[in-house]
């Protein structure tokens, strides 16, 4: 990870830094309630990404199952989705989803 705090969150619609998806990532790690978990959860993820109304957090390793909880907790109230999908680096369902984004971006996990 780069020297920004955070992994990149993006949207079809929002393209890179929507707001909403950063929104949703940052009540996720609060409701942690650990600030040296949140850090080390969002070093463990490689970005964020909402696709119509469902989100996917793709991840380098593993996270705590809480999160999942958390992640949706934050997704329904911000995002007014209802699925969230974590992935791993390297599943194909992550690489069909980044292909078919609206939006132009030379990230790579």
């Amino acid at each position: 990870m780069d020297d920004h705090p955070y992994p990149p969150c993006s949207g079809d619609d929002g393209g890179e830094n929507d707001a909403r998806v950063a929104m949703t990532l940052g009540y996720a790690l609060g409701l942690m309630r650990n600030s040296k978990m949140a850090r080390e959860i969002a070093g463990a993820i490689a970005r964020v990404h909402a696709r119509q109304r469902d989100l996917f957090v793709l991840c380098r390793t593993k996270l705590p199952p809480a999160l999942d909880g958390a992640f949706r907790l934050a997704w329904e109230d911000i995002g007014h989705g209802s699925t969230v999908r974590i992935v791993m680096v390297g599943s194909p369902d992550w690489d069909d989803v980044w292909a078919a984004r609206g939006f132009e971006s030379d990230w790579t996990p």
